[in-house]
């Protein structure tokens, strides 16, 4: 498992109470992130507890799925498509006594929306579809594990049109709100620039599905995002400067 300072990108959760409640993650971003009026109907929400005995358990499997219209400028000819993408994730949390120990580690898959089949049913068939619809607490560990294998294929993934763009990422957040991204792989010769794009759309999606506070406006959310992890001890001075405040 990776070390922190090994991770491309860092950023931080805001999480006013001091620890993260990744029991609570669901999808925050369902269709519009500019546009609240784009409704995706068809989330895929599931937060199970990894220990069949104790429902409540903090051990969770975490799969989400939706589609986010991150469109942001107006076109000339009018596509519906352009600016969405399509977003996986599937994570776990440890298993401890200690809430300071307690991190999810998950895979996220992005591509655009546009890559899937043009016809309903052939998009029904997609293997990743399959998976997440018929995810239930009987078979979470049995769909879980079958899903991230999935996901970690990265340009292999069947069913999507080729050539489109596919990015596969790690993440890992720490209860104290400190996240971490880097690239499992991705099909596109992408420069760092774009790398950097996509690993902040990927940060904004998970950081509205594991914080869902409202005491600020949302325009002030913007004043997160990540960086290289260069700066790692500033962000963590940072982070816990806030922690005592």
């Amino acid at each position: 498992m990776k070390e922190n300072k090994d991770y491309r990108y860092v950023g931080w959760i805001p999480c006013v109470n001091g620890h993260l409640d990744f029991g609570l993650t669901k999808v925050g971003i369902k269709g519009g992130f500019t546009t609240p009026e784009h409704k995706d109907l068809s989330v895929i929400d599931e937060n199970l507890s990894a220990n069949g005995s104790h429902a409540d358990s903090h051990v969770r499997r975490i799969i989400l799925q939706s589609w986010v219209d991150w469109r942001d400028t107006k076109l000339d000819n009018e596509n519906n498509t352009i600016g969405q993408f399509r977003l996986f994730t599937c994570g776990e949390v440890n298993e401890s006594p200690d809430m300071d120990e307690r991190a999810l580690h998950a895979t996220i898959l992005i591509y655009p929306l546009d890559a899937e089949p043009d016809d309903l049913n052939e998009k029904r068939e997609m293997p990743l579809h399959n998976l997440t619809h018929n995810i239930c607490k009987d078979n979470i560990d049995e769909q879980y594990t079958k899903l991230k294998a999935l996901l970690k294929e990265g340009e292999h993934i069947s069913g999507l049109k080729e050539d489109c763009l596919k990015a596969v990422l790690d993440i890992k957040i720490e209860p104290n709100g400190l996240i971490f991204l880097d690239y499992e792989n991705s099909s596109s010769a992408l420069d760092a620039d774009s790398k950097y794009v996509i690993a902040r759309q990927v940060y904004y999606y998970i950081k509205y599905s594991t914080h869902s506070h409202k005491h600020h406006i949302d325009e002030q959310d913007s004043l997160t995002t990540i960086t290289t992890s260069s700066i790692l001890p500033t962000v963590i001075n940072i982070t816990l400067m806030n922690k005592t405040l």
